[in-house]
């Protein structure tokens, strides 16, 4: 039985976004890689709509790697930032 869960209040942390991206990504590569394993369907007004939806998943699953790739690429230039000049506590 599957489970499905609520999500949670949107995080502010880069480590969630950075992964929230990763896990989309890899949601639209392996339906994509599935759906390209799949036989096309002899109706051809059903092979037409299977197609569609195979080169929109094509797209989806290009920019989401390209997503997960600018979002560590982020979020190490602002790690990388803040060891360079630390966070100054008013006094």
């Amino acid at each position: 039985m599957t489970t499905i869960t609520r999500p949670q209040a949107p995080s502010d942390s880069l480590d969630d976004l950075e992964g929230d991206i990763r896990h989309v990504s890899t949601l639209i590569r392996t339906t994509h890689d599935v759906l390209i394993e799949t036989p096309m369907p002899e109706d051809e007004s059903v092979a037409k709509v299977m197609q569609q939806v195979l080169d929109l998943l094509w797209i989806a699953r290009d920019m989401g790697e390209q997503l997960t790739a600018t979002a560590s690429a982020c979020h190490h230039k602002v790690m990388s930032e803040r060891k360079q000049s630390p966070l100054k506590v008013a006094s």
